[in-house]
This record gives structure tokens, C-alpha cells and sequence, in this order.
């Protein structure tokens, strides 16, 4: 069963070139390296960097993945004039017409058809709920982290208990008390405690990465972040994957109206925030009277 007022596209993927690219260079210096070309190897130390960058911002700018058969949805998001944010939010598109274009209010990548199906889509009356967004970790990622910190807490353990000069025990100290820090944020980014809310809101935000970040609510058909308003009368809800990582590992939304475009980050599709904020947009009965009580 198909979600109704959500379409299908192949979005394009962001990160690809950028691993191709963090794997390549290396390659690239010990060539130079081996056949004594001083000059090439200075400008790909030097000017990778910067080629990287540039490359990185005009992947993640990009919309549409390149196809052999456009779809209608396709061709309509194309003639729309969006383009994906490098950063957190920017100014909307004041050319854009949904009716117009026929585009639902909900496009997302095709590879998250039949994930997004389980999703619940509220029915009758719903109070507006708060939400956050996330920085997305991995259980790998956090595992070597984890390590690595152990690693050094115990050489600096090792330090304090040796005849070194005060001074520096004192400087192993903090270096255990900085990475023991570091280590309980390891184990609050694991995907477990990110995408459910299995732990108080303090703790949950800190492992999320948005402990200090405006949240956002999210009612009937709307989405609000401070005193912007975006409404699945008019605007639209993008959701894309990012690189090679699994369709149910990261997702970034982008949220679209003629005013203003916002980016929202979700470690993934089972994020009870992301699932949230897809089935409030989706609601058939869009209320927009709520947008002003008390919670938002």
C-alpha cells in the first residue's frame, strides 16, 4: 500500500565522491612520492584539500540523482528550482507551485518505499509534539572511539602512578577526565539511545548531538522552528539518504516553501523523531490552528 500525499524519486546520494576521493589521494602522494615529482606532490597535499571541499559542496547540493528514465515527479522537482542546503537552512523558493507542478507534499528517495510503509500516519484530533534532530553515529565509529579512548586513559592511568614531575600528573589527570567524558558521549551516540526514547530527554539530546539546538514542533500538517511555519497545504517535505550507508541508517529531510528551506538531520528512518515528524506531515486532516498554542 502506497502512502498517500508521499512520492517516489531517486534522489541523489551525497558522500560517494567524497570516499572516492579521501581514498584516491592517498594514492595519488605515494605515487608522486615514488617518481621524485616534488611540484605534484605539493599541489596534491596542498590543493586536494581544497578540491575536496568544493567537490563536497556541489554533491550536497545536488537533487536529483542522473537517470536514463525520468519520472513525472522526476521532471517536476527539476523544473522546480530546488536545490538541497550545504548548510543547516537558507531562503526558499519563491517559484515554487505544487499544484502547478502536481508534486505531492512528501518526496522521498526510492529506496525508503517500503520503510516508510510502517510508519503509523496519525488519525482524528493530535497535539503538537516536540522534536529534535541528531548527529548520526554508528555502532562501529563509536566502538573505535571507544577504544582508542580506553587505550589512552589507561597510558595516562599508568603516567600518574610513575615518578614524572607533578605537573604532568596533573595534565594525565585531565586528559582522563576529558576522555572519560568522550566516553560516556560514545555510548549515548549508539543507535539505541538515538533513535528511541529510552533515556531521559537531558541525556538523549547530549547523545544526539542537540543538547543546546532549537528544537522543532510539530503538529497537524505543519512543521515549526521558532517562528517559522511550513504547512503540507503548500510547501514539501523532502527525505534523502546520504552515501552508501544502509536505507535505514541516516536520513536528512529538507523542508520547502516559497519563504525558507531548513535541513534536518535523523540517524535514521526508526528514529522515533523522524517517524514523528513524517506521520504529523502526512496527516490527512491538516490543522493549522494549532500552530500557535502553548507547546509550540
Amino acid at each position: 500500500m502506497k502512502i498517500k500525499n508521499t512520492g517516489f524519486v531517486e534522489f541523489h546520494r551525497p558522500g560517494r565522491s567524497t570516499f572516492v576521493w579521501v581514498l584516491l589521494i592517498p594514492v595519488g602522494v605515494f605515487v608522486f612520492a615514488i617518481i621524485r615529482e616534488p611540484i605534484m606532490l605539493i599541489l596534491m597535499l596542498v590543493g586536494a584539500p581544497f578540491l575536496m571541499l568544493l567537490i563536497d559542496i556541489i554533491s550536497k547540493r545536488r537533487l536529483l540523482s542522473n537517470i536514463h528514465r525520468e519520472t513525472s515527479i522526476h521532471t517536476a522537482l527539476k523544473d522546480s528550482g530546488i536545490k538541497w542546503l550545504y548548510n543547516a537552512k537558507g531562503t526558499g523558493i519563491p517559484s515554487l507551485d505544487r499544484e502547478t507542478l502536481n508534486l505531492p507534499r512528501t518526496v522521498a528517495d526510492n529506496s525508503l518505499f517500503d520503510l516508510l510503509q510502517e510508519i503509523e500516519i496519525p488519525e482524528g484530533l493530535t497535539e503538537p509534539e516536540q522534536i529534535r534532530g541528531s548527529i548520526p553515529s554508528n555502532v562501529i565509529t563509536s566502538i573505535i572511539s571507544s577504544i582508542v579512548c580506553l587505550l589512552i586513559i589507561y597510558g595516562m592511568w599508568r603516567i600518574t602512578k610513575s615518578t614524572v614531575p607533578q605537573n604532568l600528573k596533573l595534565f594525565a589527570w585531565i586528559v582522563m577526565l576529558i576522555l572519560g567524558i568522550k566516553l560516556c558521549l560514545n555510548v549515548l551516540r549508539l543507535p539505541t539511545f538515538q533513535k528511541h526514547k529510552v533515556l531521559p530527554d537531558f541525556l538523549r539530546n547530549l547523545g544526539r548531538g542537540q543538547l543546546l539546538a532549537k528544537g522543532y514542533v510539530v503538529g497537524p500538517g505543519w512543521i515549526k522552528c521558532g517562528t517559522t511555519v511550513w504547512s503540507a497545504e503548500t510547501d514539501m517535505l523532502l527525505i534523502r539518504r546520504t552515501g552508501w550507508r544502509s536505507a535505514s541508517a541516516e536520513v536528512v529531510c529538507l523542508l520547502v516553501s516559497k519563504k525558507a528551506r531548513k535541513k534536518i538531520r535523523f540517524s535514521g528512518v526508526h528514529d522515533d523523531d523522524f517517524r514523528t515528524l513524517f506521520g504529523f506531515w502526512n496527516i490527512a486532516d491538516v490543522r493549522m490552528e494549532f500552530v500557535d498554542s502553548d507547546i509550540s
